[in-house]
């Protein structure tokens, strides 16, 4: 499946003639993404010299063991009293397709990231009695140009936390906590130059030390 999407996206630049780079990533075997790469070239006609394949490994995936920590926390810890979903990215920039990787890192760390990590320590709070806290953003509240995918996360691990909250209560608390502009490295990865620069001076001007 991972294939099929990567070809549509991918295959119908380059027939257009749009770009000479081309960045694959599967949610399998990372190594699969080479071969990937050059099954699109070849369906496209354009299999020969000079067109580079970047493999992106860990775009949009964790490779983070997730399940084993929450075995750890519970073996050597006893368990989990307070959960923090921090995790996230903000790859903001006009909506378009060429941007599509930009769209599921953000998906996956930002929201299904938070979702996942809740589900394998949700036993841990409930067993404890403990806390989740979910980092959002005052985009989870806010529509902008530029914000689409962002907002869209925000607005989901808010609309999560506030389901989880009457659900789980009175056996787990869940908190979400919606900062502004606060100054991290977050513009910095911005991969759309113009709204990387238009960004950054925003935030010299507005962000929170």
């Amino acid at each position: 499946v991972g294939v099929v999407k990567s070809a549509i996206g991918i295959g119908a630049l380059l027939v257009d003639g749009i770009g000479d780079t081309i960045r694959v990533s599967l949610s399998g075997d990372p190594v699969q993404e080479v071969p990937a790469g050059l099954s699109i070239l070849r369906a496209c006609g354009l299999r020969r010299d000079g067109i580079e394949i970047i493999s992106c490994p860990t775009c949009g995936r964790t490779g983070i063991d997730v399940e084993g920590i929450a075995r750890r926390v519970r073996a050597e810890l006893g368990g989990t009293d307070v959960l923090v979903n921090n995790a996230g990215v903000m790859l903001l920039g006009p909506f378009g397709p060429e941007l599509d990787s930009d769209y599921q890192s953000m998906v996956n760390v930002n929201l299904l990231g938070a979702i996942t990590t809740t589900e394998l320590f949700l036993d841990q709070l409930r067993e404890r009695s403990g806390d989740l806290v979910n980092i959002s953003s005052v985009a989870g509240r806010t529509s902008r140009p530029g914000d689409a995918v962002y907002a869209a996360t925000k607005w989901g691990l808010i609309g999560f936390s506030d389901c989880l909250r009457k659900e789980l209560l009175p056996d787990v608390r869940v908190t979400v906590i919606e900062p502004g502009a606060v100054a991290t490295e977050l513009p910095g990865h911005i991969t759309d130059p113009e709204t990387r620069a238009q960004t950054e001076a925003s935030y010299a001007e507005v962000s929170i030390p």
